[in-house]
């Protein structure tokens, strides 16, 4: 059921709307969209909900438009996780703990976030132009403990989660709240009289993914599909990233000297990373890219050449990713045999069989494509990287 809110989250009455789509994603923030008759609108709705999904949509964009068909208005945002892209990082930091990691990461974006206390060690909603109203994580967090992680200047507080996310295997959406301790009631009354604008804190909460191989699978022996898409492009593929950086001076390990306008010579230096499993298949080809490298935040002289080169190794890493060969399956599912939010749900693990090239494999839900209309709801799930298992002819 599709609910409206205006910006205070009070509910309006609901909208007779045409077509909702409705977008869920893993890795990061998901996207909807209403569209319905102008004659239906409500120029008062700023935040959307879907019941069952934890997410909350916010109206960023509204379109009026004409058409033969008559005067139609379409809303679109993305959900509320998204807003914590406000948060910028502004200093790159290391963070090591072994423990209350949450409180180390809720402080470091409430700092940036433009309205931490260090004198009272907690967020406070401060005047305008604070960035969000704060994050706070679920008092009864209990997987975000020890971590090693690194603050990239430049990046910003929803990469910051979804990065942390990823290194527990799981992910998080953040639900919108007035208030968080004790004593805000009356800040946040001053605020409206005085602002006229709602503020809110953002409190993160996780998803956790359970492992469904063998209880949901889908495919034509089991009637629940109506369209299963298998994907397979190395065409982007690279099994070795070689960075080339200019030095400062000479005296590197392996270096190639160059020659300046000035007549200066400095050092070339090259570091590589390869990974074999990014080969092209069944092509002896091994295709390399070449990136200049991009060192930053230190010296460029032979005292740091470890660091460097370190530096260089983890940017080639990054590039491969970003070169991965592709391999996806989309799934357009009926609600048969299994049933979504039920059965089944984003950032599960299911099986999916593609009986006529005799192919089976398993792979985490990554997306959650809804499209409600009047009578009827269209779901198509969006599969990570999918892993080969032994083929078995399954049906009921």
């Amino acid at each position: 059921m599709i609910q409206f809110f205006d910006k205070f989250m009070n509910r309006l009455e609901d909208l007779d709307f045409i077509e909702v789509a409705w977008n869920r994603k893993w890795r990061e923030p998901g996207d909807f969209s209403v569209h319905l008759a102008a004659k239906d609108w409500n120029k008062h709705v700023k935040f959307v909900k879907n019941t069952g999904r934890p997410e909350t949509g916010i109206v960023q964009k509204t379109v009026y438009e004409v058409t033969s068909q008559g005067a139609l208005v379409t809303i679109s945002g993305f959900f509320a996780e998204k807003a914590l892209s406000a948060i910028p990082i502004l200093n790159s930091e290391n963070l090591n703990v072994t423990s209350y990691a949450s409180v180390s990461i809720e402080t470091t974006l409430n700092t940036y976030a433009g309205g931490y206390d260090p004198e009272d060690y907690r967020f406070v909603p401060g005047d305008l132009p604070a960035l969000i109203g704060g994050v706070a994580f679920d008092e009864n967090i209990d997987w975000l403990n020890a971590i090693s992680y690194f603050f990239e200047e430049g990046t910003n507080g929803a990469q910051v989660m979804y990065d942390v996310c990823g290194l527990f295997d799981c992910s998080f959406y953040a639900k919108m709240l007035h208030t968080n301790y004790a004593g805000w009631e009356q800040h946040y009354k001053d605020w409206i009289e005085h602002i006229g604008e709602p503020q809110y804190f953002y409190k993160i909460f996780p998803i956790r993914g359970k492992d469904l191989r063998n209880k949901v699978v889908f495919g034509a022996g089991f009637e629940n599909v109506s369209k299963i898409e298998y994907v397979y492009d190395d065409s982007g593929a690279y099994p070795v990233i070689e960075a080339h950086q200019t030095m400062d001076e000479i005296g590197f390990k392996r270096e190639e000297k160059i020659k300046t306008d000035t007549g200066e010579y400095k050092g070339r230096i090259r570091e590589f990373y390869i990974d074999e499993t990014n080969r092209p298949r069944d092509l002896a080809i091994c295709p390399r890219k070449v990136i200049e490298g991009n060192v930053s935040g230190i010296e460029l002289k032979v005292a740091n050449e470890s660091i460097i080169r370190e530096q260089l190794r983890n940017q080639c890493k990054l590039e491969m990713l970003n070169n991965w060969k592709q391999e996806t399956i989309n799934v357009d599912v009926l609600q048969n045999t299994f049933f979504y939010l039920k059965d089944y749900d984003m950032g599960d693990t299911c099986t999916i069989v593609l009986d006529d090239i005799k192919q089976m494999f398993t792979a985490r839900i990554m997306e959650v494509k809804e499209v409600w209309r009047k009578n009827a709801v269209e779901t198509q799930l969006v599969f990570g990287t999918p892993f080969k298992q032994k083929y078995v002819a399954l049906n009921l």
